[in-house]
Order: structure tokens, then C-alpha cells, then sequence
């Protein structure tokens, strides 16, 4: 395959004179039509978009066409084979990280030769990196790094989505002139289309003189050389917009669909362009490259729509939406009036953050009390095509409703036919590859359960690594792979913990000890925390031996919290929170330092980090003496910035009054971090508690 680089440099305006323009027009044509009948002639799997070529020679060509033009061009060849990932026999090997064994035709990295190959890897024609990184940050930090190793492909998607569901195409390309392997981070962009139109006017997006409008909308005031959308005519306008030359869309969304909904939207309206990121993170801050096109052949903007999306007459004005809005002051926001008490399947608007909180459950089906199981442990299914609560029916079962996260609604409601003996299902946790399957434990057992078949398999039998009684708690890794679970003897006492993987079918640690609280095995599967009610904890590394590599007490250990990959979100000393890479955690960064005391109105606090964007960690904050608010996150569900710069999004009042375990909120955050479920009595400190589902704006990635 060939394309081209074309260079562009001053020059004389004699090379427009002497007609090298036109002979050039003609070369890049002949070459284009040859082009297009190769493709057409080849197999799908392997077909070369040609945008990348002929945007480039349409700068050239436009540049040749403008008067008093004074430029010159030089045509360079580039030489490559390109093919098709195949995606089909890829798996998930660790965390962000996904494995394909493929021949790509090249010279793999090795331990002698780390970064001999030239393989370049591609999201949607848009080219990931950067590439020979290591394995373990392809794991936990993903984001599009890749190796090429051995006979595999080890990498990641851009937005650390899962490359085998989401969608999109994945190819390859090997340079035969040379170039290698790109060494440069990608950025977190999704494609949306390609366009082979061959005339147009670019330039920038004046990204100086953007403001944030409302939500997700920014607003910028420019003169693009082009009709805008109107009332009289709205789908007028040919602007096209790109996100580090991606473009974006659709173009003519609504404004409040751009405000609430983003992911591309934009609208040119009068003097103004509406827009919104790619995956609605801050334009104005997340180191993108905005920019524009008209093109001057009739070729207008992108009509792509969604289904919500019209072409209606666009209004700016700000209201309450389904995701609501949310607050990032500092200020103290006291409880309003507390708003009626709605039924199952009922929607209330927070009075305060503005957000949109819908009952899931009620009497109706005959529970008692229903509440979520823990912060950390997930309500949503990795799709949020369910969601789960425990209810009292008896006893503790728990209990499945069909989620609709696009219309925000719950259906249904079914428990287990036929559970397993003793199968603990307020301590269900959904699997991070299966969307229809969870695990638990029962009396030594590890569970695998399918709820849409109800079909249950048995991952391990621990009776012989027990102490006569039964184990608990149960956690695990976010690939299924890596278990923890606390041993109880036959008296009904916590004696010790057992640690499983399931890969090797092999128990890595099982230690019989005293005062043991629960344990956590963190997303990776590589770290494994005990944690005890004295305050201190140990730090194991299961990839090391297992070794036990650090204990903390005092200021450094912690209760509640909840981890990541390689990470930790806690409470930390100095009135903040805390977070750590568990290979060093007795390094703790800060987070909001002098707001999230304890001691003054006697507020308690559990942690989430189930969100796959990390760079925010939910709490949930109660007064265990049931008062009100008092100062700055009392009684809030918030989300806070994980990497120290203070950044805060306050989401709702849980407004429930807690008296004892089962009136805490321990609210949990879905993969997307758009919906965040928890536990109230809404404000009867005696009545019943329920599980409320809040949806919010997914937080931006920084």
C-alpha cells in the first residue's frame, strides 16, 4: 500500500505560474482512481480507508487553487502492509489489558531486543500507543499502550473499554520504509466517521475565548466563513469539528441534548459553535487540539443522529435534566425540606445538586428492608443492563431488576430458583467480564452464578483450607481470576483468610490469624489487603511469592476503603482522604486536606472505586448520631479527584438518618460512573430503608 506526506514549505508563487499545481492535481488523481480500484478489489477485512491520503492532498491542492498562493509541495512515498487484528481470538489477560496471538510478518520485542518491532496498532484508523510499554501499565493504566511480544499482542483500548465488545475495529500496519513503531501517549478519542471529500477551508477552534455554557456544553464565539443553523434554517450550516483531527457529532443536536448528553454533539448557531468532548471531559483544560472544516464542494456537516437527537429549534436555557447537574464549590449546603417520599420505579429531582434519584424498591413486593450490599461491592452489571439489591424476604436474598440505563428505568424483579446451599447473596459481586454472571460463597464454596439461566457452577471447593465453620466476605479481582474470603470456624469466630486463584487452581496464602475484619483482593488481582479492627493492615503482593510486603499501623493504615489497580482510596490522617499505590503504600497522597474530618459532627464515611475512571473516587458521609448537616460533604454522596488537585463533584443528599449498620447510604458507583446506588430511610431515623439509584454526569477523565 502507498500514501503520501506531503510537505509544505514558503516558496514562489512562479511554481503556480509554471503549472506544477495542475500536473500535481493530475498525478494525485491518477493515483487516487488507481487506488480506490485496488480496494476495491480486496477483502474487507484488510480495506485501507483512504482519508488519511486524501485530506492530505487536498491541502495541497486547496493551498494551489488559492490566489497569490506561495507555496511548494513535495510528494513523498510511504510504503506499508496493513491487516486486521484478529479480535476474535483475543481474550482479557489483566485488567486493561487484552492478548492476541497473531504473525503480524515482523520482528517481535523480546528481553534482548525491547523495542526491535515496528508493529502500529489502530482504534478506528485512529493509531494507539504508545507501543513497547510495559506490561503491567497495559494492565492498570491501559489508555492504548501496547507490546508486540513474543507471538502476541498485548494491549489496551483507548478509553480502557473492552476491545472484544465494544465495537470497534482494530488493525495493524507495518512500515516497510522504516518508520517504526509510534513511541508517543495517545490520547483518549473515539472516531466517529471518515470523509473522502477533496476541498476544503481548516483552521482552529479558538479555543482561548471558550467558556463553559452548561453541563457538558461549551460555547465559543467565531466567525467560521460559512451560514450558520437558524430557526429559518436549521441544518444549514457545513461546519465540521474535530477533536485531535477525530471528527465529532452529530452536527445540528439539540443544545439541551449537547448540554446533558455531549459525547461530540455540537451545534453552529448564530455567531456561536455549542460543542462538547468526545467523551466529556473539560475542552478547555484536557490538552486536545480543537479544529474546523468547511468544505467548499457542497459537502455539508455530519447528519449522524442519535434517536433523542431533532432539528428543532435549539434553546440555551438551563434546566434540570436526568443527569442533573452537580456542584464543585467548597460551600456548606444544608438538607432542604425533604422532598416526598416516592414510590418504586418513582423519580425525585435532588432540590439541592440537582441531580435525578429513582426509587428502586418498596413494600410492594413483600420485603421488609432492602439496601445495598456494600460500597464496595457493585449494584450494576458491567453494562447496567442490571441491578441488584438485598431485600429482606425472610432473609437476606438478593434480588435482580432489568435496568434501562439510556431511559433511566428498572423492570421486573426476580431472586434465585435455586440457589446453592448456603450461597451468602448479600455478598453477591458481579463479574467483570460476564455481564449476566456473579459470584459468592457458600459454606466453603466459591459460586459462579449465571441469574439468566440460573445455572450455577462451582469455581472451588475450600472445605479443606477452612476451620470447621464456613468462609465470608468474599472479594475478587475484576477478571474473575483472584478470590479472598475470611475463614470462620465452627463457633461462628473470624480465625483467619484464604486467598485463591482460580487460572492456576492454586490457594496462594491461607493464614490463620485474630482480630480480622475483612480482606480485599484489589482489581488487578495482584494485591491482596487484610485489614484489622485494631486499625492496621497488611499489604500482600501475590505476584511476589506471595509476599507479604508491608503491615501499616497509625497514621498510614486505614478501615474503610476500597481499591483499584495497584491502588487504594481511604481515609487519611490531617482532617482528609488518602490515596496510595499499594507497591508503596506508605505513601499517601492527600486528597482534600482540612474538609473530611471525623470528630465534628461525628460524620462516618465508606468508600467506591468501582468506576473504571479512577481519577475519582465516590464517598458516601453519614452522621452516626443521625444529626444534620454542619459543615462542608456532611450527609453527601460526593465524588472527589484522586490525584491531589482538589477537585470535587457533589452529587446528592442521601438523606437517610443513620441509628445503626443498615441505615448507612455505603454507596456504590456503576463501571461508568453514571449511576451511583445506595441506601436511605429518607429521613424516618425507625422507618424503612430502601436502595435509591442517583444518575449523574459521568465525571471527566484527568
Amino acid at each position: 500500500m502507498q500514501s503520501y506526506h506531503l510537505f509544505i514549505s514558503e516558496g514562489r508563487s512562479v511554481m503556480r505560474e509554471s503549472g506544477y499545481f495542475s500536473r500535481l492535481r493530475e498525478l494525485l488523481t491518477n493515483q487516487r482512481s488507481g487506488r480506490k480500484g485496488a480496494l476495491a478489489r480486496r477483502r474487507r477485512a484488510k480495506r485501507a480507508s483512504p482519508f488519511r491520503m486524501e485530506q492530505l492532498e487536498a491541502r495541497v491542492l486547496l493551498a494551489g487553487d488559492l490566489a497569490g498562493a506561495t507555496l511548494q509541495a513535495a510528494v513523498v512515498q510511504e510504503q506499508y502492509t496493513e491487516g486486521a487484528i484478529n479480535i476474535q481470538n483475543g481474550v482479557q489477560d489483566s485488567g486493561y489489558r487484552y492478548r492476541v496471538r497473531q504473525d503480524f510478518g515482523t520482528q517481535s520485542d523480546s528481553s534482548a531486543a525491547p523495542t526491535v518491532s515496528v508493529l502500529r496498532i489502530y482504534e478506528n484508523g485512529v493509531e494507539l500507543g504508545p507501543a513497547h510499554s510495559r506490561h503491567d501499565d497495559i494492565a492498570t493504566k491501559g489508555q492504548g499502550r501496547f507490546s508486540h511480544w513474543v507471538d502476541n499482542l498485548y494491549f489496551s483500548a483507548s478509553d480502557n473499554s473492552n476491545p472484544l465488545t465494544n465495537g470497534r475495529s482494530y488493525t495493524y500496519r507495518i512500515y516497510t520504509d522504516g518508520s517504526t513503531s509510534t513511541t508517543s501517549s495517545s490520547t483518549n478519542t473515539t472516531t466517529s466517521g471518515t470523509t473522502t471529500t477533496s476541498t476544503y477551508v481548516q483552521g482552529s477552534i479558538n479555543m482561548s475565548q471558550a467558556i463553559r455554557d452548561s453541563g457538558y456544553r461549551y460555547e465559543v464565539r467565531q466567525d467560521f466563513g460559512t451560514a450558520s443553523d437558524s430557526n429559518a434554517e436549521p441544518t444549514i450550516s457545513k461546519l465540521r469539528i474535530y477533536e485531535n483531527g477525530v471528527e465529532l457529532g452529530p452536527a445540528h443536536s439539540r443544545h439541551d441534548d449537547i448540554a446533558t448528553k455531549g459525547q461530540g454533539r455540537f451545534s453552529h448557531w448564530g455567531d456561536n459553535l455549542y460543542f462538547s468532548s468526545s467523551d466529556n471531559s473539560n475542552p478547555l483544560t484536557n490538552g486536545r487540539s480543537y479544529t474546523y472544516r468547511v468544505y467548499t464542494d457542497g459537502s455539508t456537516s455530519t447528519t449522524t443522529t442519535s434517536p433523542s437527537t431533532t432539528t428543532t429549534s435549539p434553546t440555551t436555557t438551563t434546566t434540570t435534566t436526568s443527569s442533573g447537574s452537580v456542584k464543585t464549590d467548597f460551600g456548606v449546603y444544608k438538607e432542604p425540606a425533604l422532598p416526598s417520599l416516592p414510590s418504586a420505579g418513582s423519580k425525585i429531582v435532588d432540590p439541592t445538586f440537582g441531580t435525578t434519584i429513582m426509587r428502586l424498591t418498596d413494600s410492594k413486593d413483600g420485603s421488609t428492608d432492602a439496601f445495598v450490599g456494600y460500597s464496595n461491592l457493585p449494584s450494576f452489571n458491567r453494562d447496567n443492563t442490571y441491578v441488584m439489591a438485598v431485600e429482606q424476604l425472610g432473609q437476606k436474598r438478593a434480588k435482580f431488576y432489568a435496568f434501562d440505563p439510556v431511559n433511566f428505568k428498572a423492570s421486573g424483579g426476580f431472586v434465585l430458583s435455586k440457589p446453592p446451599a448456603g450461597l451468602q447473596e448479600y455478598g453477591l459481586i458481579w463479574s467483570g467480564v460476564n455481564r449476566q454472571v456473579t459470584f459468592g460463597v457458600g459454606q466453603n464454596k466459591i459460586w459462579q452464578v449465571d441469574v439468566s439461566t440460573q445455572q450455577a457452577t462451582l469455581v472451588k471447593d475450600l472445605t479443606s483450607y477452612g476451620a470447621g465453620g464456613y468462609i465470608t466476605q468474599m472479594s475478587k479481582s475484576l477478571n474473575d481470576d483472584v478470590f479472598s474470603a475470611s475463614i470462620v470456624n465452627s463457633s461462628g469466630s473470624t480465625v483467619g483468610y484464604v486467598v485463591y486463584k482460580r487460572s492456576t487452581d492454586q490457594v496462594l496464602v491461607r493464614k490463620l490469624v485474630s482480630g480480622l475484619d475483612e480482606t480485599q483482593v484489589d482489581k488487578s488481582g495482584r494485591y491482596f489487603i487484610a485489614v484489622y479492627k485494631d486499625g492496621h493492615d497488611e499489604i500482600w503482593d501475590l505476584q511476589a511469592g506471595p509476599k507479604l510486603t508491608a503491615t501499616l499501623s497509625g497514621s498510614s493504615g486505614f478501615k474503610h476503603r476500597d481499591t483499584g489497580f495497584g491502588t487504594a482510596f481511604t481515609s487519611y490522617s490531617g482532617n482528609s482522604l488518602g490515596f496510595r499505590q499499594l507497591s508503596s503504600p506508605t505513601t499517601v497522597k492527600a486528597l482534600v486536606p482540612g474538609y473530611w474530618g471525623y470528630s465534628a459532627n461525628n460524620q462516618q464515611d465508606h468508600f467506591s472505586l468501582l468506576a473504571d475512571n479512577e481519577g475519582w473516587g465516590l464517598a458516601s458521609r453519614y452522621s452516626t448520631t443521625g444529626s444534620g448537616v454542619a459543615k462542608t460533604f456532611d450527609n453527601e454522596i460526593v465524588l472527589v479527584a484522586t490525584n491531589g488537585s482538589n477537585q470535587v463533584r457533589r452529587l446528592a443528599h442521601h438523606r437517610s438518618v443513620v441509628n445503626d449498620y443498615y441505615d448507612q447510604p455505603k454507596a456504590n458507583i456503576s463501571r461508568d460512573g453514571q449511576f451511583i446506588a445506595f441506601t436511605s430511610n429518607w429521613g424516618n431515623a425507625s422507618g424503612r430503608r430502601d436502595v435509591y439509584i442517583v444518575k449523574v454526569p459521568p465525571a471527566p477523565v484527568i
